[in-house]
């Protein structure tokens, strides 16, 4: 997927060019016809990659939690209510709230959050919005506009959820409870 990311719209346009312009047919003649549709094909090609790098998709976002988070989460009654002292998060043998190196590697994996949501909830400037044109060429026609529009925003909702439906975990809230007491 990279390497259709990298092709610019003009990558195929040379081997178009150098096509018909070495070959000279009469037209009508059978090899025009299979040059022409070659052409055809190529322009269609070009079109289909031009189209593959304005489609933005926005990737899931999944929160990953410390190990032991994840473990004393699946302890968490049916309630989801958090006790930390029932967890056995703050026995006097395993005091975590107090052991700065486990605090630090939730904080550290909360910022990894927070990066990741920001990067689907803050759109960068530039977001490769499709464009409009009524020329053949570069660009897309109203309709093609309108579908692509509409695909980002559904991809964007579907982020979204999913965004809600990771910071409901219990892995997460317990996490984010771990970090406020």
């Amino acid at each position: 997927q990279d390497d259709v990311e990298e092709k610019d719209s003009t990558d195929l346009e040379p081997t178009e060019d150098s096509a018909t312009s070495t070959t000279t047919t009469e037209k009508g003649s059978k090899q025009h016809q299979i040059l022409q549709s070659l052409t055809e094909q190529i322009h269609q090609l070009d079109i289909a990659l031009d189209q593959i790098q304005r489609s933005l998709k926005i990737p899931p976002v999944h929160l990953h939690t410390h190990t032991l988070i994840t473990s004393t989460a699946r302890k968490l009654p049916p309630s989801g209510k958090i006790n930390l002292d029932e967890l056995g998060l703050t026995s006097p043998q395993n005091d975590y709230l107090t052991n700065d190196e486990f605090l630090n590697e939730l904080q550290t994996g909360v910022n990894k959050w927070i990066t990741q949501i920001r990067g689907i909830t803050i759109l960068p400037s530039i977001t490769p919005f499709p464009t409009i044109t009524n020329e053949g060429g570069g660009g897309t026609t109203g309709e093609d506009f309108a579908l692509e529009e509409v695909s980002f925003w559904i991809s964007l909702e579907t982020a979204l959820h999913s965004i809600r439906v990771e910071l409901t975990k219990p892995e997460v809230l317990l996490t984010i409870a771990v970090l406020k007491s």
